[in-house]
């Protein structure tokens, strides 16, 4: 038989042992929450900078995890055109079997209908964010299973060893912007970019986009958001973010998915989501991608 496996992204690790390699991978990881994940957690565990970054992986899965997926359903609902023969063999068929929906089976799947779920993962659009961001977290020593083998100096030995390390080139005069800010002018060079290459964009993607914001007039991906929820009756997947998510996580995903947006060929994107994925703060990864963006649509930022 065979197993048909969707895996999305949800944090950054590092490999810590490789403990098994057939049949199939297996190690002890350490996860790397960025720089504002840990500072956000000084509050909960004052005067002990050691216990921010468990205490920020604890938050991760304790709480945001059940948001920042939704569950998708296989077989992947398409609507590609196979070759002739398969279409006329297989349409009466699939077709009793689904209610008169097409679905792939996992001899089928292609680039088009695997587009639908990756790289972006949607949030849940049956999950009270509201209610979720009040939950009370349980307290680091009992959460074992999920926070384990510590290591007070990780990021530092992973900084010396050029595993971790800040992005190539920003202006430094982006640096001296809050991240709220470089959400904002990212939107906007992001807006920019999509106009001028006529690219296709992912509905997933624009539901990453800030609500509440004030935007130029000449501004289009809030409109076409807006657009695609209104249309119930296409399986758009696009949820938009919830006022009550947190900023930092918003814009730690958000540096992530507009990455993606910048890929040209596989072979590229190896090395570019190597630099991704070696930038330790949002912050960081926010300005670099704002840079790459406006160093491909010639704007400026303000």
């Amino acid at each position: 038989g065979r197993l048909l496996v969707l895996t999305q992204a949800m944090e950054r690790f590092v490999v810590k042992e490789i403990t098994q390699s057939v049949p199939y991978s297996v190690a002890h990881v350490q996860l790397l929450p960025d720089d504002e994940e840990e500072e956000q957690q000084k509050e909960a565990v004052p005067g002990d900078e050691a216990a921010c970054r468990p205490a920020a992986i604890l938050e991760s899965f304790e709480k945001w995890h059940r948001y920042e997926y939704e569950q998708t359903m296989l077989p992947l609902p398409f609507s590609n055109k196979l070759s002739d023969d398969k279409e006329e063999k297989d349409d009466d068929a699939t077709d009793d079997k689904n209610g008169g929906a097409e679905y792939l089976d996992t001899s089928q799947i292609v680039g088009s209908a695997l587009a639908q779920v990756l790289p972006y993962s949607p949030f849940s659009s049956v999950v009270n964010v509201e209610r979720l961001k009040q939950e009370v977290l349980p307290p680091l020593d009992t959460a074992s299973g999920i926070v384990s083998g510590n290591d007070n100096n990780l990021k530092q030995q992973l900084m010396d060893k050029g595993i971790l390390s800040g992005p190539p080139f920003v202006e430094p005069a982006l640096m001296e912007f809050s991240c709220d800010e470089l959400e904002h002018e990212l939107w906007i060079s992001m807006d920019k970019f999509l106009k001028q290459t006529k690219r296709a964009v992912s509905p997933i993607l624009l539901g990453l986009l800030p609500p509440d914001q004030e935007w130029p007039s000449n501004f289009v991906l809030e409109r076409i958001v807006n657009a695609i929820q209104e249309q119930h009756t296409l399986d758009h997947k696009c949820v938009r973010v919830s006022p009550h998510y947190p900023a930092y996580r918003r814009q730690k995903r958000a540096s992530y998915a507009a990455a993606a947006v910048l890929e040209d060929d596989e072979q590229q994107a190896q090395t570019w989501r190597l630099i991704i994925l070696q930038i330790p703060s949002t912050k960081q990864r926010l300005a670099y991608i704002l840079q790459c963006l406006r160093d491909k649509t010639g704007g400026a930022f303000q």
